[in-house]
């Protein structure tokens, strides 16, 4: 079975910079970001693939795929863990409507931070920064992907 991430990034020479994932759930944890790296990693990679990431309203895990192929002998995973985005719990409605309201909201927060960079005073978009992700997405097409 193909994996197809909920966003896709993409450099201009349509290759995939960055595969999101944005669960709305409140029941989701941080060891569904483990199961989501293992599930869907090798597939990533050998599409050239440099971040996975996973948001969610309370937090945000990010792996850099490059630094993780780089690190398997150690049998390192690479990852950073963050609040969630500031962009986005500012903007959470009181009673989310699901997981396609969500995963507007996650769209528009990327676009947001391919266009004007990442705020100075929300940590995780400094960590995302640090991990050299914002500098990867600048240039890059944002695409959301159908229900199927």
């Amino acid at each position: 079975m193909t994996y197809r991430p909920d966003i896709v990034l993409k450099d201009r020479g349509n290759a995939p910079v960055a595969a999101i994932e944005a669960k709305a759930g409140s029941q989701v944890d941080p060891s569904d970001a483990m199961r989501l790296f293992e599930a869907v990693h090798r597939q990533l990679e050998s599409a050239g693939t440099r971040f996975l990431m996973l948001v969610t309203p309370r937090f945000l895990t990010l792996w850099d795929l490059r630094a993780a192929l780089a690190d398997k002998q150690n049998g390192g995973n690479p990852k950073i863990q963050l609040p969630a985005p500031r962009y986005v719990t500012e903007r959470l409605p009181a009673s989310p409507r699901g997981g396609h309201s969500f995963h507007l909201l996650i769209y528009q927060w990327l676009i947001k931070l391919r266009e004007f960079g990442a705020d100075e005073a929300d940590p995780a978009e400094q960590g995302l920064v640090s991990a050299g992700f914002v500098d990867a997405i600048r240039d890059a097409q944002i695409e959301l992907e159908s229900a199927a």
